[in-house]
């Protein structure tokens, strides 16, 4: 009774409250003078706190082809409008800003809800890449940004493979083992003489067949096979273009190596809840084969294959394509065999921008086999590499076959328009 007695004695002290009717101390609380309140939530109502709000993502009335909208957190308004290049690395999700500062990371690493290849989701407010910007992606994965309102291209987004290198590199998302097992190209056949140069290798496929690689020593050594047609005009699963393949090469210590294949274009998905505006350039471009290689003064190999355009997907309630816009996921061109000469083959050329005139190989050398046209609108399949030429008992290497058009697709599932003076090629999927 007495301890009891010194317990309610200090309570007021200590600043605890006793529970009304209850016998025994079953419940205090904590408020005493010194004591905190509890912090409130973030709220955007009259600006009273400092802590930043996520927008609230809104209902969609349309399902996106690759994602399901509202899953991710939504980030603030991406504003691209300095000048210069952006580059946006979907393997890692860090965005370089045009001086060389680098933000966050972005994103995440998503399936597919309909299965294919994993690659990055993008969650965003609004979407602008201004006039005087370039968005750059780069990265193993294909890029799809989820926009919460609307998006407006007046600069340019290249998610192109990108040649000049050895091997060349693919797109985001291009070259996919899985999605590729049909639609790359076939390597040429290497020469088992010394008279004879290699075959071509075969262009890349995606929106149509590669074109075939020419034959070695006229006809002697066979050309890679084309990588053939895959994925689907909706573009579900999202990937990217297939590579040409390689060259085959001269005899040993008769000529050079083969050519390397081009890389496939990458794959870029934009969904946007209200309406898409493009006034700018979107590329998926495949890069060119190399051209044949030189040893010992001689060459007598093949052309590598060219690779196949990439994917532009642009979904939204309202989609308007302007008159100034270009979307293009066209071919490259097949790298040029080699012959007699000490030079090596041209080089194939990356995929134009352009819905009537395809990616094209110079003809340099005597002996070697042209390479071929990649894909474009009017003819969205590579063209075959041209065979070797004869002189003397032999012949020189096979030129590579041009790489196919990709796929692009434009859904507008309220209202879609497309200028007719806008470039899209290949045709585009509604």
């Amino acid at each position: 009774m007495h301890s009891l007695r010194l317990l309610f004695l200090l309570l007021p002290a200590a600043g605890c409250v006793l529970v009304s009717g209850v016998s025994d101390l079953e419940a205090v609380s904590d408020v005493g003078a010194d004591a905190q309140p509890p912090p409130r939530p973030p709220t955007n109502e009259g600006g009273v706190d400092d802590a930043r709000v996520e927008p609230a993502c809104a209902p969609w009335d349309f399902e996106p082809t690759n994602f399901t909208p509202c899953t991710a957190n939504i980030g603030e308004a991406l504003d691209l409008s300095a000048s210069g290049t952006y580059s946006f690395d979907t393997t890692t999700g860090v965005l370089t800003e045009p001086g060389g500062a680098t933000r966050a990371p972005m994103g995440t690493l998503v399936m597919q809800p309909g299965g294919g290849p994993e690659v990055r989701l993008v969650s965003t407010e609004a979407l602008t890449v201004s006039a005087q910007s370039t968005l750059r992606v780069v990265g193993s994965r294909g890029l799809v940004v989820e926009v919460n309102g609307d998006a407006s291209i007046q600069g340019m987004i290249d998610v192109s493979a990108v040649g000049g290198v050895v091997p060349s590199i693919a797109g985001p998302g291009g070259d996919d083992g899985a999605t590729c097992a049909t639609g790359a190209g076939a390597a040429g056949t290497s020469s088992a003489n010394t008279d004879n140069g290699g075959g071509g290798g075969g262009g890349g496929g995606f929106g149509a067949n590669g074109g075939a690689g020419g034959a070695g020593g006229s006809v002697v050594e066979a050309g890679g096979g084309a990588g053939a047609a895959s994925g689907t005009a909706s573009l579900s699963p999202l990937r990217g273009g297939c590579h040409g393949a390689k060259g085959g090469n001269a005899a040993s210590g008769a000529g050079g190596a083969g050519g390397a294949g081009g890389a496939g274009g990458g794959a870029i998905a934009i969904a946007a809840r209200r309406a898409i505006v493009v006034t700018g350039t979107i590329q998926s471009s495949g890069a060119g084969g190399q051209g044949a290689q030189v040893a010992g003064g001689i060459g007598k190999s093949g052309g590598g294959g060219g690779g196949a355009g990439g994917a532009i997907l642009l979904e939204s309630a309202s989609l308007t394509i302007g008159a100034t816009a270009k979307l293009c996921a066209n071919g490259g061109s097949g790298g040029e065999g080699s012959g007699i000469s000490p030079s090596p083959g041209a080089s194939g050329r990356a995929g134009t921008c352009s819905a009537n005139v395809g990616a094209t190989t110079a003809d340099s050398l005597f002996g070697g086999g042209n390479g071929g046209a990649g894909g474009f609108a009017e003819n969205a399949g590579g063209k075959s590499g041209g065979p070797g030429v004869l002189f003397g008992t032999g012949g020189g290497g096979g030129g590579g076959g041009g790489g196919a058009a990709g796929r692009i697709r434009l859904r507008g599932v309220t209202a879609r328009t497309v200028d007719p003076a806008a470039v899209v090629s290949p045709a585009a999927a509604p």
